[in-house]
């Protein structure tokens, strides 16, 4: 695939999505598509000096909410090794697609990953008690295969406790997030043992029935010659129930819904999704346990624009018929051109809120979208807001189009 650079980002602005634009339409208007906004100058010589060999920023957190890959055409070949150089079969490799996807080696250490799009992904693996990567590897239609080699990883060792009394809570789920999610049901003692960890920065998230989610940070560092220990102790857990709606109060099925503790608007948005439940069939959730305090619950949809509830107090009784009414969702659409105007395939895009309506942190999240073969994007379930989409690929960047 030959590097890319960005002069043009073409956003087709669907006129007439949602409630908002029907309203403003005249009679007899229809809805309007491919409203272009072009940046930049599509000559080659004049576009090259306005292009970036980084991303270009924007405005406010660097924070983003990743849409699912499209599927694509390509095949990502590797092979795992070992001591020596020797393949190891049964290891498991995870490479950063979203979602995040893992495979496991053959004897010969060989592994595959099918239907990839055009780009640069990071691969790790781990094998009993050793660990592999990152390895950073640019996926194209003639790349060759990628070798990822395992050395010495740490043993990370997480004991959960309950807070009444400092009893084990054997069968707690604990995860070890880091580039691959691991899981490890903690046993009679409450221990639960990871071993092939990589060195850096880890969170440690442990739930049980009944309890509240702990969790923890911790710091592996390399080489580690003794186990890196943590205790987790959870509290008693409250349940909180609620109901998702849209603006004529009917049930929205699959929102997503998260806390977000109160005057936590960006340190939140980082943890809240690690307790995010579905709403069901008629609309309504659970959470089965959360910690006393004081949250603003918030729902995400395809369809929808996100909302969020009014603050909701939780103490020492369960509490019901919380109530998240989420308005329709805008859709952005278009398509991303080389400064030749020709199509770039598998660029990123990234949507924010502009800079002078970036006030509200919580009711406004950035997405990033990859374009298909073709270029074109399409981001559904945007707030109604001023908005800053920029775009690049391999080589080069778009400018911000507002």
């Amino acid at each position: 695939m030959k590097r890319i650079m960005l002069g043009a980002l073409v956003l087709g602005l669907i006129a007439g999505v949602g409630y908002m634009l029907w309203q403003l339409r005249s009679p007899g208007d229809g809805d309007r598509e491919g409203t272009e906004a072009v940046v930049g100058n599509k000559s080659p010589v004049k576009s090259a000096a306005r292009v970036s060999s980084r991303p270009v920023e924007l405005p406010g957190t660097p924070a983003f909410a990743m849409e699912e890959d499209p599927a694509g055409i390509l095949q990502l070949e590797g092979q795992v090794l070992g001591q020596g150089d020797l393949p190891v079969g049964g290891a498991v490799v995870t490479i950063t697609t979203k979602p995040r996807r893992t495979a496991k080696t053959e004897q010969d250490g060989s592994f595959v990953f099918d239907k990839l799009v055009g780009r640069t992904y990071s691969l790790y693996a781990h094998h009993e008690d050793q660990v592999g990567g990152p390895v950073m590897h640019e996926l194209t239609a003639s790349s060759e295969p990628v070798v990822v080699r395992l050395r010495a990883g740490a043993t990370v060792k997480v004991t959960v406790l309950s807070a009444e009394g400092g009893a084990p809570l054997a069968g707690a789920v604990v995860r070890l997030r880091t580039s691959a999610e691991r899981e490890v049901a903690a046993d009679a003692r409450g221990v639960s043992i990871f071993r092939g960890v990589g060195d850096g920065g880890k969170l440690v998230t442990a739930v049980a029935p009944g309890h509240a989610m702990g969790r923890k940070v911790l710091n592996v560092p390399r080489q580690a010659s003794a186990p890196v220990e943590a205790k987790l102790t959870l509290a008693k857990g409250v349940q909180v129930s609620g109901l998702v709606v849209d603006e004529a109060g009917t049930p929205v099925v699959g929102a997503e819904v998260s806390p977000l503790a109160a005057g936590d608007l960006h340190g939140g948005l980082r943890g809240k999704a690690l307790q995010e439940v579905r709403s069901g069939e008629d609309g309504r959730f659970v959470f089965d346990a959360l910690d006393q305090g004081t949250y603003r619950l918030e729902a995400r949809h395809k369809d929808h624009a996100p909302g969020s509830s009014e603050q909701v107090l939780v103490g020492s009784s369960p509490v019901q018929g919380v109530r998240v009414a989420l308005t329709a969702g805008g859709v952005l659409a278009g398509k991303v051109v080389t400064a030749w105007g020709e199509a770039a395939p598998w660029a990123t895009v990234r949507v924010g809120p502009d800079e002078l309506g970036a006030g509200n942190r919580s009711r406004i999240k950035y997405r990033r979208v990859t374009a298909d073969e073709a270029g074109a994007f399409r981001v559904t379930g945007l707030g109604r807001a001023k908005v800053a989409v920029a775009a690049s690929a391999e080589g080069g960047s778009s400018e911000i189009v507002t």
